[in-house]
Formats: C-alpha cells, structure tokens, sequence
C-alpha cells in the first residue's frame, strides 16, 4: 500500500518558487474588510502551479488608478459602491489601465439590474460579500485561468431576449474622469490642467454629461449623477488655482 505523504518544507519552497504568481488589486473603501480577504487570499496556493503573488489594496478608485506605471495586475476585486466614482462606472476606467486583467464586482447587495450593467461594463463576475472564503479563493483562481464557474456567482440569469433592444447609453471614461472632478467643483480651466486636455474639449464633455443626466447646470448634474449612484456624495472642494 502507497502512503501519501506531504512534501518536505523544502520541497513546498520549490514548488512555490515555480508556481504561477497572480497579483491582486482589491479596491475597497473598508479597511477591516480589506483585511479579511488578505486573510481570505493568503499565501495558499490557488490551484496547481499557482498562488496570490503580490495584494495591492486601495480605498478608492482614485487610489487604485494611481499605482505606480507598470504595477502588475492580474485580478480586480473591486466594490461597487466607493468615495468618489463607484465601482460600476469606475469598471471602464480598470478596464483601461489593465486591459488583461479579470475584473471580480464584490458586493452585500445583489440585482439582476445592478449585476447586468457590470457585466455590459466588462467585469468578469458579479460575487456576493457573503460568499464564502473558498469561494472567493476558487473565483480569483478560476478569474486568472479565463474561467468561472456560474455556480459560484449569485447572479439572476440574464435573459437578452427580454431587453427592449434599445442600446445602453452610458459616459464614456474620460467623461467620467470630467464628471468626477466637476464633482469635487473644480471650473473647465482647472480640469483642462488637470486631464491634460483642452479647455473646448472639456467644455463638449461637460455638455454631454449634462445631457446624458438631463440638467442644465453643473450643480444640477452632479446632485442628479448622486441620486443615480454614480459618484458619492460628497462635500465640492473649493475651486483651486493653476499652478503659477
């Protein structure tokens, strides 16, 4: 009879030198939970050949856009509901920056809507906070293979038939980009320097972010751009002057 035995620490050394790093960016604005699924994560490997590499955290998609150039991402867990620019709209945004990586929507609260609109944004899956540690684990590992499990998403069936047909209408990135800084109550001018664009091209961003919320004004556009979920609420900084 053959006996299985488990490896020798040096052996468990070498074959977590060999295995496959995935790096994580979790972007959540709690710290206690962001805690939790470093310990849900652990240094335990995923699968065969495979384990979390490195766990970048971050409280707000402002600071997960600003990790270092270059700063390897495999996997996004990222909430939909964060300071500023929420995760749903904020998908397009990652999208950008780490084309490759699988985008994981983490959330207490779970529609067939809200869950639809992630998956037209471009996340992978749509994972309940409830899901257990080895659910998570198993999703983060099937995410990096290009596979999910629809067993592991609570998610109602998506049934395409049923849509009126009409195309969704959403803001572009850099739209979004222009409506979070409005919403910090930062003038064209001050926008325009901070984007990199010109003042003309923010202005016709700020008209059709105007029209996508149906207002007239800039105040108007960004209470009606908090009632829809789009961005926090959150108190306008004041208008801040350019660099001399």
């Amino acid at each position: 009879m053959i006996r299985k035995t488990d490896p020798a620490p040096s052996d468990r050394l070498a074959l977590r030198a060999a295995a496959t790093r995935i790096d994580v960016l979790l972007v959540d604005d709690h710290d206690l939970f962001r805690a939790g699924m470093r310990l849900i994560l652990g240094d335990q490997p995923l699968g065969v050949g495979m384990q979390i590499g490195q766990v970048h955290e971050a409280a707000s998609l402002a600071q997960a856009l600003a990790l270092a150039e270059g700063s390897k991402v495999d996997v996004v867990l990222l909430d939909v509901q964060l300071p500023g620019l929420m995760g749903i709209e904020g998908l397009t945004l990652l999208k950008r920056r780490w084309p490759q990586a699988a985008l994981l929507m983490l959330s207490a609260q779970q529609d067939s809507a809200t869950v639809r609109l992630a998956l037209q944004r471009g996340a992978l899956a749509y994972l309940s906070k409830t899901s257990s540690p080895e659910q998570i684990r198993q999703s983060v590992h099937m995410a990096a293979l290009g596979q999910i499990k629809p067993s592991l998403l609570d998610v109602a069936q998506m049934d395409s038939s049923s849509e009126s047909g009409e195309a969704a209408h959403s803001l572009s990135a850099r739209q979004l980009d222009v409506l979070l800084l409005m919403c910090e109550g930062l003038s064209n001018k001050i926008i325009a320097y901070r984007l990199s664009l010109s003042e003309n091209t923010v202005r016709n961003h700020v008209a059709a972010i105007l029209r996508f919320l149906g207002s007239n004004t800039r105040t108007g556009a960004v209470l009606q751009a908090q009632r829809q979920g789009l961005v926090q609420t959150t108190q306008p900084a004041p208008l801040q002057a350019l660099p001399s």
